[in-house]
């Protein structure tokens, strides 16, 4: 079953720290 692709739930929980990275980066930049 497994190909090496991301679960459903892997992907979000990349794509969910990598949102909440950017949105840290932009709060200590001020921006």
């Amino acid at each position: 079953m497994d190909k090496g692709f991301p679960t459903v739930e892997e992907r979000i929980a990349v794509a969910h720290g990598t949102a909440q990275d950017a949105a840290d980066d932009v709060a200590r930049l001020g921006v």
